[in-house]
């Protein structure tokens, strides 16, 4: 089963990066070995802090708690030293070294004690033993090629138009922990609001852009991060349910495999999600010792990667605690636990603009330094379209982007469905049940209804899937969905096809040299002839109209822009002044044009300036001086 793993996986990723298979490989050996490093030596942490809070708990759970609670504390631990400027290479590696030296010796003992203890036959006889339900495995493995060979390729390209769209990863996921890389600090930026945003995945970019030397040098560690926190989930998924059935089926929806190409934050919010609810399913069952503090510990670190996460995941799992398992003390732990862990990002918000979750409740907790027409944008892009406030339309959103999605692969939620009806009597159940419906009643009336929303309910189905795959009666009809599964996303069929999407990016786009690009080459896809001419000039450069600003390769302190957001004024400001902030243009400025882009953002959001009419005639981007 293992070799034919290997040769599944091998043969799908060199199919799809061709005549640059070296590049690909390069990338994977080198900035994944450095990714690994990282993971290792958090997980060291990990588990030094569990056995300092004598948590013992064994195999699979250990694993990813291990891994996500000392990625957590990677995380905040970075996020105090760059605040007081004290993020670099030194202190990176630095942080590693301590880790391995707490964690790794008492970890490696208990591994060895643990493996002699459950493997008591010799390694021939062992591999001699029947794979059984494990060769659900091999479904998995051409989409976990997918994955490994997606990070691979230039951010920004891979999806689009699709989502996960790009525009999130170079204005934001990789864009502000490369400004906090060439500041030497972690500083407010008054001109891209997803600064304020809790940065519990993206300060590993930033831990990465220093490891490997420059934000363009540690990109591809960023993305195959996301791969990562995508295992540490499976990992916990197994832990929750002990099954393969359920854990293989979420491995292979679409929108698992795409999210966990890219440097995108819901591989994350879905890591630290799995590892608290498996928390809460097995502390049902088992005497888990201090298990509210974990998972408390677990929803904090999910609510600091996004703050949907507050609404979608520790709400209703607290909820569900008290009403379903009736615990209330253990849920105040975990609740008292989970704000300790988010309680960072809340002072460095309240500190920098006086709202702890600013940009959130603007309107009540205090707009820091925007305007009321940047209020009233942002609300309005982050809320339904005027046609899908009512309940109708919102359903009608809810069949489209979640029922009847081929990224969820349509057969998830009428497994996971069905089998929470079979297991209704059970307790687990019941918390998996409410689980989902919180997230859909919240995602129907609490968001922007974009089907990415809802992938944190992936791992809610998949633990529901292995709860009733441990019936044996269930378990062939159950793989069957699986392998069903497996073949809508491996297929290409629909909307979440993998096979058809993925193949024209490794032909049509990466044999044009983008699979291990740095940034040298970069500047190709934002005007190649323009930024070389910039790049040999002193003044400064305003983007106007443009989102793709990672890929400039010019020093911030040259390079100035807003996020649409950020543009001030109104409809009625001129566009120049709109977009950089500045009445009167100083004569030491070129300004960057997009035209395209221009236009689909003053298509898109609320009191953008329309742009001149001059500009409008233009397809390609330009230069003003």
């Amino acid at each position: 089963m293992l070799a034919t793993w290997a040769a599944a996986f091998a043969l799908t990723a060199l199919h799809y990066a061709g005549a640059r298979w070296l590049a690909v490989l390069t990338v994977v050996l080198i900035d994944g070995g450095a990714t690994l490093f990282w993971v290792l030596s958090a997980g060291a942490l990990g588990a030094a802090a569990l056995r300092g809070w004598r948590v013992r708990v064994s195999g699979a759970l250990w694993v990813a708690t291990a891994a996500a609670l000392g990625l957590g504390l990677f995380g905040l631990i970075c996020l105090g030293l760059g605040v007081l400027g004290a993020l670099n290479r030194s202190t990176c590696l630095g942080l590693c070294t301590v880790s391995i030296l707490l964690g790794a010796g008492p970890t490696a003992w208990r591994l060895r004690h643990r493996l002699t203890q459950q493997i008591d036959l010799p390694m021939p006889d062992l591999l001699r033993k029947p794979a059984g339900a494990w060769w659900l495995w091999l479904a998995a493995a051409p989409l976990a090629a997918v994955a490994v060979v997606g990070a691979t390729l230039m951010p920004g390209l891979l999806w689009k138009p699709a989502d996960p769209h790009p525009y999130d990863v170079l204005v934001y996921h990789l864009q502000v922990p490369r400004e906090w890389f060439e500041l030497g600090r972690i500083v407010e930026l008054p001109h891209n609001i997803y600064a304020y945003f809790p940065f519990n995945v993206e300060i590993h970019n930033l831990a990465m852009m220093h490891l490997l030397g420059g934000p363009w040098a540690g990109m591809y560690a960023a993305q195959l991060l996301s791969v990562i926190f995508v295992i540490i989930a499976v990992i916990a998924i197994y832990a929750a349910s002990q099954t393969i059935v359920g854990t293989v089926a979420a491995v292979v929806v679409p929108w698992t495999v795409m999210l966990g190409a890219v440097a995108y934050v819901e591989a994350g919010l879905i890591a630290f999600t799995a590892v608290a609810i498996a928390w809460v399913i097995r502390a049902t069952r088992e005497d888990l010792p201090r298990w509210p503090w974990i998972a408390g510990a677990m929803l904090g670190l999910a609510c600091g990667v996004k703050w949907t996460a507050v609404a979608f995941v520790a709400l209703p799992l607290i909820f569900a605690v008290i009403a379903i398992l009736r615990k209330p003390r253990a849920a105040m732990l975990m609740a008292l636990t989970c704000f300790v862990f988010v309680c960072p990002w809340l002072v460095r918000n309240f500190v920098w603009t006086g709202n702890p979750v600013f940009p959130v409740a603007m309107s009540v907790l205090g707009q820091g330094h925007y305007s009321d027409v940047q209020v009233e944008r942002f609300a309005l892009a982050h809320g339904p379209r005027p046609e899908q406030q009512n309940l109708s339309s919102r359903l009608s959103a809810g069949w489209k982007e979640i029922l009847a999605n081929g990224q969820y692969g349509y057969v998830l939620w009428p497994a996971a469905l069905f089998c929470g009806a079979i297991l209704w009597r059970d307790a687990r159940a019941r918390v998996l049940l409410f689980m989902s419906l919180a997230m859909l009643i919240c995602w129907l009336f609490a968001t922007h209804l974009m089907s990415r929303f809802y992938v944190t309910a992936i791992p809610v189905a998949a633990m529901l899937i292995g709860l009733l795959a441990a019936n044996r009666f269930a378990k062939p009809v159950l793989a069957g969905c699986v392998c069903l599964l497996a073949g809508i996303a491996w297929l290409g069929f629909g909307r979440g096809g993998l096979h058809q999407k993925m193949d024209y990016f490794a032909r049509e786009v990466g044999q044009r040299g983008v699979f291990g690009i740095d940034e040298s080459g970069m500047a190709q896809f934002a005007s190649p002839d323009l930024i070389r001419d910039l790049s040999k000039r002193r003044e400064s450069v305003y983007l106007i109209g443009e989102s793709q600003v990672f890929w400039f390769p010019l020093p911030m302190s040259r390079l100035k822009y807003r996020t649409v957001f950020d543009v001030g004024g109104d409809a009625t400001t001129p566009a120049l002044e709109a977009w950089t902030g500045l009445k009167d243009r100083p004569t030491d400025a070129i300004y960057f044009v997009n035209p395209d882009e221009y236009n689909r953002l003053q298509s898109t959001y609320w009191q953008i300036p329309p742009i001149p009419p001059e500009w409008a005639e233009r397809r390609e981007h330009f230069l003003i001086e």
